[in-house]
């Protein structure tokens, strides 16, 4: 049974995140000045790493091969962060 699942986004540039084999990525807001993404799963099947790269705004992303999530704004709209899966 598919199901959207919550991930806590921690603020480092680069990190993993252990998601059910085939988790659809669906969105990276802020929640209660916290990060989140949220990805359809299928909470039955096994875990993988996946890898995912934070930029803020302005923040170089040379020689990543990137696919855009999603982006949170922080702060009152003083930081914006952008997620990529890598």
């Amino acid at each position: 049974m598919l199901t959207v699942y919550k991930y806590q986004v921690p603020f480092a540039d680069e990190f993993s995140l252990e998601l059910p084999k085939g988790a659809v990525l669906l969105s990276y807001l802020n929640q209660f000045e916290v990060g989140c993404l949220w990805a359809l799963v299928d909470p039955t099947k096994k875990t993988e790493l996946r890898y995912f790269r934070l930029a803020g705004t302005g923040h170089s992303l040379i020689n990543y091969k990137l696919k855009y999530i999603g982006s949170a704004i922080f702060e009152n709209g003083r930081l914006v962060f952008h997620l990529f899966e890598t």
